[in-house]
């Protein structure tokens, strides 16, 4: 599971029991990596960490559209 999209009373006025509690769990497959920030890894005697060294920007892109595109591509249809 990649992460759940839930109903907060707060927000949508609509009150549940646990037992009638409302929540979609979605997943999803990875097919683009982003080098959002580089880490070390640090030892010590105590613990074992990575520590942030660097940032990087990364423009997201609109998987969903590019996925359009390539399938259009693909049937033969004009890009517009």
């Amino acid at each position: 599971m990649v992460g759940f999209v839930q109903n907060i009373p707060d927000i949508t006025g609509k009150q549940q029991t646990m037992s009638q509690h409302q929540a979609t769990c979605f997943v999803a497959e990875r097919i683009k990596n982003y080098k959002y920030e580089e880490t070390k890894e640090e030892n010590t005697e105590k613990m074992k960490t990575n520590k942030i060294i660097a940032h990087h920007k990364v423009t997201p892109v609109n998987l969903l559209e590019s996925e359009s595109k390539s399938t259009k591509e693909k049937s033969g249809l004009k890009l517009g």
